[in-house]
């Protein structure tokens, strides 16, 4: 799994260490740009990305849209904060399967996560 977000380190290794502890390699990226690096060198193993949607360089919107380019199979989870309706629906628009709005809960976020890759294992 690829882990894209450029909040406070100590929030991001939270995150990271949740799904860690639940069984879920990661690769993290503080950006967009650096994202889409890491996904060129790794695709083969990431089987999802969890991405925020307001980063500098990149933001979460282009950067799926890169993502989609790159691996149209890409499978893709947006997450924010920010109360912009509009958000969740931009999202999915460019190619997210799912949009969990921020703070990401641990059990939401965890069935958002099952529920897609359940769905690629069956087809």
């Amino acid at each position: 799994m690829l882990l894209i977000d450029d909040e406070e380190p100590a929030v991001t290794k939270i995150t990271s260490r949740t799904l860690e502890a639940h069984g879920y390699h990661l690769l993290t990226a503080g950006d967009g740009a650096e994202a889409v690096a890491l996904h060129a060198r790794h695709q083969p193993s990431i089987q999802l990305v969890l991405t925020d949607m307001m980063m500098p360089i990149m933001d979460g919107a282009i950067t799926i849209q890169v993502l989609k380019c790159v691996n149209p199979k890409v499978q893709i989870i947006a997450a924010s904060g920010l109360s912009d309706a509009s958000t969740p629906e931009k999202a999915l628009h460019f190619g997210a399967r799912r949009f969990q709005p921020k703070p990401c809960y641990t059990e939401a976020l965890l069935g958002a996560i099952r529920e897609i890759l359940d769905e690629r294992r069956r087809g």
